[in-house]
């Protein structure tokens, strides 16, 4: 990249209480930053459960990105994303979740946390060819 070079990238943090979205800016060897939208949200209680308000979320998201692309009159060059690193949603084949994701807030219901079982294979079905069973998954890992 040469100093006349531009990019622009938007950062989205989602956060336990808000999306928030930073476009930053690459030109003439200068960078710069701007929020450019916030869209506050909280949990959701789901019979005892804290649960992400995933609508909510995702409506910020593509706020977000709308916004950024409003600014720029043009799509951001990149998107890079925040978010939490112990939460998830289990999806089922056609890519809809099968419950509310609850937060990793220590709200989630009593007794252990399996990925298999034969609740959720009910829920999902046949477990597909890709997907390695659990006796044949590697129980050791190496950092560097």
């Amino acid at each position: 990249m040469t100093s006349t070079d531009e990019h622009h990238a938007l950062a989205l943090d989602l956060g336990s209480s808000s999306v928030r979205a930073v476009l930053g800016s690459y030109r003439q060897g200068v960078i710069s930053t701007e929020e450019v939208f916030r869209l506050h949200h909280q949990a959701v209680d789901d019979h005892g459960t804290l649960t992400w308000d995933l609508e909510r979320i995702m409506d910020g998201v593509r706020r977000s990105i709308a916004m950024a692309t409003q600014r720029l009159g043009r799509a951001p060059d990149s998107i890079g994303i925040d978010t939490w690193g112990v939460d998830y949603g289990l999806l089922d084949a056609h890519g809809e979740l099968l419950r509310p994701a609850p937060t990793g807030t220590g709200a989630w219901p009593a007794g252990p946390r399996t990925w298999t079982g034969p609740s959720l294979r009910r829920r999902l079905g046949k477990r597909p060819a890709s997907c390695p069973s659990r006796s044949t998954r590697s129980t050791s890992s190496t950092r560097t």
